[in-house]
């Protein structure tokens, strides 16, 4: 997808004012008996803010949590944990479970990939070590062979296939 353009600076102001917020909420909405729908629409918004400007700049106003870990890689957790958290047999229902799932998927997809081109130059590189890239297409390759829903299947093995002709 192509770079939204950035209407009079709208879109940058709305990323810089809602999606730090959003992530500080996300990191600790998992575990404490939010709906999950509640987390699946701010996975999905953390992932059009993040798809649309195809940057982190406008993470920068969240700082370190303590843990070696930055925004991005707090994005990256929250999404692993959402994936995680939302399995067949976790409570809730199966469609609530799915829609959590799908969204972390998604903004794990873009968290991994978000400056990784050359189309996205401006937006520095994010380097993950060689442990989390290895979990990250950990997760993919379980939900290909495992998820109950044939669509997340399908997009876990897009996913891989896309990754592996790489």
């Amino acid at each position: 997808s192509q770079r939204c353009s950035e209407e009079n600076g709208k879109l940058k102001l709305l990323t810089q004012t809602t999606l730090p917020w959003l992530v500080a909420w996300g990191s600790t909405s998992i575990g404490r008996k939010q709906h999950p729908l509640c987390v699946t629409a701010a996975l999905q918004f953390a992932f059009i803010l993040i798809t649309r400007t195809k940057s982190f700049e406008n993470l920068s106003a969240i700082s370190n949590d303590g843990n070696g870990g930055g925004t991005v890689q707090a994005l990256h957790r929250w999404a692993l944990r959402a994936i995680r958290e939302a399995t067949p047999n976790s409570g809730g229902d199966d469609y609530s479970k799915g829609a959590l799932r799908g969204a972390g998927l998604k903004l794990l997809l873009a968290v991994a990939t978000i400056g990784q081109t050359s189309s996205d130059a401006d937006s520095a590189p994010v380097c993950f070590s060689a442990r989390e890239l290895g979990e990250i297409l950990g997760i993919f390759e379980e939900v290909s062979k495992n998820d109950p829903d044939p669509k997340m299947r399908a997009l876990s093995r897009h996913i891989l296939g896309s990754v592996m002709q790489k």
